[in-house]
């Protein structure tokens, strides 16, 4: 199974109180491990966990319909413009956790 993960909102496109930004490799082939439809941002953090090396998702709508892409390469940290509604966010792995317990 896939490392847990959380996943942090970097980037919101055209929707965002301020600058409209995204990942800079949305557009790349070489960074786009899969896209598909989805229903959910959950679905979508899902699509990425099936990738040991998804760095993060790029949620986004095209034609009404809600498009996910993972990412194996989340580009320059400033990002690039966007001009769609679109949600960019990074994968990060979650620290193990160790229970002890005592008897």
């Amino acid at each position: 199974t896939a490392a847990p993960s959380t996943y942090v909102v970097v980037f919101r496109g055209l929707q965002s109180q301020t600058e409209a930004l995204e990942f800079s490799t949305v557009g790349s082939p070489d960074a786009i491990l899969a896209t598909t439809a989805v229903a959910t941002g959950l679905e979508c953090e899902e699509l990425c966990q099936l990738f040991g090396d998804c760095k993060g998702f790029y949620l986004f709508i095209q034609s009404d319909v809600i498009l996910c892409s993972a990412l194996s390469d989340l580009g320059t940290e400033e990002g690039v413009p966007s001009s769609v509604v679109s949600v960019s966010a990074k994968r990060v792995l979650d620290e193990p956790t160790t229970t002890t317990t005592t008897t």
